[in-house]
């Protein structure tokens, strides 16, 4: 024995409690994560889906067209033309009055909603459609029927959304099951 002597360490039920508890942290941040980075996904995806369905229900209402748009990268306040190329939406969108249905902001049209661009990583990608126009019946052209794609910026599957939009302007969020199925890619297309 050492009496006397002050021992430093630890004893080793000391270093098991400290182990057990570093195991069940390690175990509990992964799924908390996962549900953060899932309900981030979520709330984007209902951002998107609001924007379409106030442009449709306002087009209804006020027997005018409505449109949406990529909002320009450079400039967050105009629609990307069919000019500046396949621009993803995930630089933001607009909803707006749109009585010449030319799917750009004109003097006198107004503003209805603007979202900014998503979190940095974040991609909403569809091929070939710059804007979406609502008629006063509620339905759009079939050029702009389709769907679109929304990741999380480690492109995981696991958390990707798809929300189709069919030419009577419906707007559906499809559940995982059916997105496997369309073999849509995070990826620029």
């Amino acid at each position: 024995m050492f009496r006397g002597e002050n021992q430093q360490g630890f004893t080793l039920i000391e270093l098991m409690v400290a182990l057990a508890i570093a195991i069940i942290v390690i175990a509990l941040s992964t799924p908390i994560s996962n549900l953060f980075k899932q309900n981030r996904v979520t709330s984007l995806e209902h951002d998107f889906v609001t924007a379409l369905n106030l442009a449709r229900s306002d087009a209804v209402s006020t027997a005018t067209p409505v449109s949406v748009c990529r909002a320009a990268q450079n400039n967050p306040n105009a629609c990307v033309t069919a000019e500046d190329g396949n621009r993803p939406w995930e630089h933001g969108w607009i909803v707006f009055n749109d009585p010449n249905t030319n799917g750009v902001i004109d003097a006198g049209e107004a503003v209805i909603q603007q979202r900014g661009a998503l979190q940095t990583g974040y991609t909403l990608r569809v091929t070939s459609v710059d804007v979406i126009t609502y008629n006063a019946s509620g339905l759009i052209d079939a050029s702009s029927a389709g769907t679109w794609s929304l990741c999380d910026p480690a492109q995981n599957t696991l958390f990707q959304r798809a929300i189709d939009i069919s030419v009577t302007g419906r707007v559906n969020m499809l559940p995982p099951d059916e997105i496997e199925n369309l073999n849509l890619t995070c990826l620029v297309p």
